[in-house]
Protein backbone atom coordinates (compact mmCIF):
# COMPACT_ATOMS: atom_id res chain seq x y z
CA UNK A 1 0.00 0.00 0.00
CA UNK A 2 2.74 2.42 -1.05
CA UNK A 3 0.17 5.05 -1.99
CA UNK A 4 0.08 6.05 1.70
CA UNK A 5 3.85 6.51 2.13
CA UNK A 6 5.03 9.94 3.19
CA UNK A 7 1.51 11.34 3.62
CA UNK A 8 -0.32 12.50 6.74
CA UNK A 9 -3.78 11.38 7.76
CA UNK A 10 -6.19 11.53 10.65
CA UNK A 11 -7.34 8.28 12.26
CA UNK A 12 -11.10 7.71 12.51
CA UNK A 13 -13.29 4.89 13.84
CA UNK A 14 -10.47 3.13 15.67
CA UNK A 15 -11.12 -0.37 17.06
CA UNK A 16 -8.82 -2.88 18.73
CA UNK A 17 -7.52 -4.14 15.35
CA UNK A 18 -8.57 -1.63 12.68
CA UNK A 19 -8.91 2.05 11.94
CA UNK A 20 -10.01 4.25 9.07
CA UNK A 21 -8.05 7.12 7.57
CA UNK A 22 -9.27 10.57 6.67
CA UNK A 23 -7.40 13.45 5.06
CA UNK A 24 -6.35 16.35 7.23
CA UNK A 25 -9.51 18.08 6.00
CA UNK A 26 -11.63 15.20 7.36
CA UNK A 27 -12.48 13.50 4.02
CA UNK A 28 -12.59 9.68 3.98
CA UNK A 29 -9.69 7.94 2.22
CA UNK A 30 -10.92 5.36 -0.31
CA UNK A 31 -8.19 2.71 -0.46
CA UNK A 32 -10.01 0.20 -2.68
CA UNK A 33 -7.72 1.01 -5.64
CA UNK A 34 -4.52 0.81 -3.57
CA UNK A 35 -2.14 -2.13 -3.73
CA UNK A 36 -2.44 -4.77 -1.01
CA UNK A 37 -0.85 -4.14 2.37
CA UNK A 38 1.95 -6.63 2.95
CA UNK A 39 3.62 -5.95 6.32
CA UNK A 40 5.96 -3.66 8.18
CA UNK A 41 3.73 -0.61 8.09
CA UNK A 42 3.88 2.00 10.79
CA UNK A 43 1.36 4.47 12.11
CA UNK A 44 2.49 7.25 14.43
CA UNK A 45 0.42 9.51 16.59
CA UNK A 46 1.17 13.19 15.96
CA UNK A 47 0.92 15.61 18.87
CA UNK A 48 1.40 19.25 19.74
CA UNK A 49 1.37 18.91 23.55
CA UNK A 50 4.54 17.49 25.11
CA UNK A 51 4.38 16.75 28.84
CA UNK A 52 6.57 14.95 31.37
CA UNK A 53 9.10 17.79 31.45
CA UNK A 54 8.67 18.68 35.13
CA UNK A 55 12.42 18.49 35.72
CA UNK A 56 12.85 21.26 33.10
CA UNK A 57 10.15 23.65 34.35
CA UNK A 58 11.31 27.23 33.84
CA UNK A 59 14.14 26.18 31.52
CA UNK A 60 14.49 27.14 27.86
CA UNK A 61 14.66 23.93 25.83
CA UNK A 62 15.59 23.17 22.24
CA UNK A 63 13.16 21.02 20.26
CA UNK A 64 13.81 18.84 17.24
CA UNK A 65 10.80 17.35 15.45
CA UNK A 66 10.54 14.54 12.89
CA UNK A 67 14.27 14.39 12.18
CA UNK A 68 14.61 18.03 11.16
CA UNK A 69 17.47 20.29 12.10
CA UNK A 70 16.99 22.15 15.37
CA UNK A 71 16.45 25.83 14.60
CA UNK A 72 16.88 28.89 16.80
CA UNK A 73 13.14 29.53 16.60
CA UNK A 74 12.48 26.06 18.05
CA UNK A 75 13.28 27.20 21.57
CA UNK A 76 10.51 26.89 24.16
CA UNK A 77 10.21 27.72 27.84
CA UNK A 78 8.83 24.77 29.82
CA UNK A 79 5.76 25.80 31.84
CA UNK A 80 4.22 23.44 34.38
CA UNK A 81 6.25 20.56 32.96
CA UNK A 82 4.98 20.91 29.38
CA UNK A 83 5.40 22.71 26.07
CA UNK A 84 3.05 23.19 23.13
CA UNK A 85 4.40 22.86 19.58
CA UNK A 86 3.07 25.13 16.82
CA UNK A 87 2.61 22.14 14.48
CA UNK A 88 1.87 18.45 15.02
CA UNK A 89 4.86 16.11 15.08
CA UNK A 90 5.34 12.34 15.38
CA UNK A 91 8.89 12.13 16.78
CA UNK A 92 9.93 14.88 19.20
CA UNK A 93 13.27 15.34 20.98
CA UNK A 94 13.43 17.91 23.78
CA UNK A 95 16.57 18.92 25.65
CA UNK A 96 18.68 21.74 26.96
CA UNK A 97 20.51 23.63 24.18
CA UNK A 98 24.17 22.69 24.03
CA UNK A 99 27.14 23.75 21.94
CA UNK A 100 30.28 21.72 22.41
CA UNK A 101 33.79 22.94 21.72
CA UNK A 102 36.64 20.70 20.71
CA UNK A 103 40.22 21.90 20.76
CA UNK A 104 42.85 19.45 19.60
CA UNK A 105 46.22 18.94 21.25
CA UNK A 106 49.35 19.99 19.41
CA UNK A 107 50.89 17.27 17.26
CA UNK A 108 53.97 15.74 18.88
CA UNK A 109 54.99 12.93 16.60
CA UNK A 110 58.67 12.34 16.09
CA UNK A 111 60.97 12.66 13.09
CA UNK A 112 64.38 11.36 12.08
CA UNK A 113 65.93 14.44 13.71
CA UNK A 114 64.16 14.05 17.05
CA UNK A 115 60.91 15.21 18.63
CA UNK A 116 58.35 16.97 16.49
CA UNK A 117 56.88 19.17 19.23
CA UNK A 118 58.56 22.39 18.14
CA UNK A 119 58.49 21.80 14.36
CA UNK A 120 56.13 23.55 11.96
CA UNK A 121 53.70 21.38 10.03
CA UNK A 122 51.44 21.81 7.07
CA UNK A 123 48.27 19.79 7.52
CA UNK A 124 46.50 19.38 4.18
CA UNK A 125 43.94 16.70 5.05
CA UNK A 126 42.15 15.66 8.19
CA UNK A 127 39.29 13.36 9.09
CA UNK A 128 36.75 13.99 11.81
CA UNK A 129 34.29 11.29 12.77
CA UNK A 130 31.07 12.19 14.48
CA UNK A 131 28.24 10.04 15.80
CA UNK A 132 24.56 10.95 15.41
CA UNK A 133 25.34 14.53 14.43
CA UNK A 134 23.58 16.85 12.01
CA UNK A 135 26.57 19.07 11.51
CA UNK A 136 29.32 21.10 13.01
CA UNK A 137 31.38 24.26 12.66
CA UNK A 138 35.09 24.08 11.92
CA UNK A 139 37.84 26.66 11.55
CA UNK A 140 41.00 28.20 12.91
CA UNK A 141 39.35 31.01 14.87
CA UNK A 142 36.21 30.89 17.00
CA UNK A 143 34.90 34.06 15.35
CA UNK A 144 35.24 32.66 11.78
CA UNK A 145 33.94 29.09 11.69
CA UNK A 146 32.56 27.33 8.62
CA UNK A 147 29.24 25.58 9.23
CA UNK A 148 28.94 22.08 7.80
CA UNK A 149 25.70 20.11 7.70
CA UNK A 150 26.11 16.39 7.20
CA UNK A 151 23.63 15.50 4.48
CA UNK A 152 23.89 11.76 5.04
CA UNK A 153 23.28 10.23 8.44
CA UNK A 154 23.86 6.54 8.95
CA UNK A 155 21.90 5.25 11.92
CA UNK A 156 24.03 3.58 14.60
CA UNK A 157 27.23 4.05 12.60
CA UNK A 158 29.89 6.74 12.60
CA UNK A 159 29.70 9.32 9.85
CA UNK A 160 32.96 10.80 8.59
CA UNK A 161 33.91 13.53 6.15
CA UNK A 162 37.29 14.69 4.92
CA UNK A 163 38.33 18.37 4.80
Amino acid sequence: MTQLNGRRFLVANKTAHTFELTTLEGEDVDSTAYTAYLSGGEARKMVTAISGLGHLTGETVSVQVDGGLPAAQQLFVVTAGAITLPHKAAVVHVGLPYSGTLQLNKLSDGSVTGTGQDKQRRIFLSTLRVFKSFGLKVGLETEALDEIFLAVRIARQATSRNW
